[in-house]
Order: structure tokens, then sequence, then C-alpha cells
């Protein structure tokens, strides 16, 4: 028995407040018991759901205009083909207007095409961030870049996602895109 362990004290009870294994995991500060105390909402009664539906680039607009119309307290879509180096993301929390972002894997040629993209769209580009020293060479690295000047509307939104993919992604009419969602929602 190792000294340093003391294996009478394991248990598989979960911590005061967490009600699966994902809430252990999960980092502080990102439940719905945080953003009742530093909101000051009453959210006892939401409810979070969530999934993921499949579909083509032809659907990114029904997806997009689901994200912006939606009654939830808040709604997370992200979009991604299969290979998952180049994702695209439309958020809302509470009565804030609607933010989106664009995830690339950095150091790929998708990195230099979403910063060419950004450019030819008139949207603001990241700025370079160092990879921290004592990190892992093998790990891919992830750029997010925050879709700025947002577009006015669901529409336009869906048809700048939609270049995104085809230009940068390279991804065919046909080609299978990944949707997952989350929301919170009052239940009552």
């Amino acid at each position: 028995m190792s000294d340093f362990v003391n294996y009478n004290k394991r248990s598989i009870k979960l911590p005061h407040g967490c009600k699966d294994l994902i809430d252990v995991l999960r980092p502080h500060g990102v439940g719905v018991e945080w953003l009742q105390q530093h909101l000051g909402i009453d959210l006892s009664r939401t409810v979070a759901r969530g999934g993921m539906a499949k579909g083509t680039i032809s659907d990114i607009e029904k997806h997009i205009q689901r994200a912006v119309d939606s009654a939830a307290l808040t709604f997370t879509l992200g979009i991604t083909p299969g290979n998952e180096r180049l994702s695209f993301h439309v958020a809302r929390v509470f009565q804030e207007r609607f933010r989106a972002s664009i995830e690339v894997e950095t150091k790929t040629p998708e990195e230099a095409s979403v910063r060419q993209f950004l450019s030819n769209h008139h949207l603001q580009a990241p700025d370079d961030s160092p990879t921290p020293g004592k990190f892992h060479p093998d790990v891919p690295v992830h750029l997010i870049c925050r879709v700025h000047p947002l577009p006015p509307d669901a529409i336009t939104l869906a048809r700048l996602a939609s270049g995104l993919f085809r230009e940068v992604g390279e991804v065919k009419e046909e080609l299978e895109l990944f949707f997952h969602y989350h929301e919170l929602v009052n239940a009552a």
C-alpha cells in the first residue's frame, strides 16, 4: 500500500453540488449555480439540454436561425466538419446579442486560410499568441477568432459560415457537417 494515498478515504460519492461525473471534471464557475450567483437570476427551474445533428452546408442557415431565434436563456451552436481542425460557433447568453467565432488549429494551412478569409471579408483578424513554453509539441493548439464586426442578421451570418467551410475547409455541398447545440431553458 502506498504511503501517500489512504485508500480508506476513497469513495464513490460525488462532491456536494455535483449531479454527475462531468460536474466533478468541469472547472469551477461554469455551472448553473455560478450563473445564478453572479447574475442574480433564479435558475432553479431551468433545464439544460443539447444534442448533435448531422447535415450539410445547406443546413447551416436553418441551424444558425434556430440559435438566433431561440427563446432559451443560453444557446450555443458549434458546427464542425469531420476533421475538426476548423469549427464555427454561435452563442447567446441571456438578453445579450449573439456572438460568433471561428476556431482553427494553429500552424496548419487552415489557419493561414482563415486569416485570409477574415481579411477578404473585412473582419478583424486575431493577434498572434505564443504557445506556452512548457507545452507538449504534439498536442494541437487552437486559435479562436471572434467574428468582428458581427453580421447584422442570421442569414448573413449563415452565408459567412457557409463561405468559411467552402473556402477554408474545402467542404463540398454533400459533405457531412456536425451541428452540436446546448441550451438552458426555463422548465416552467
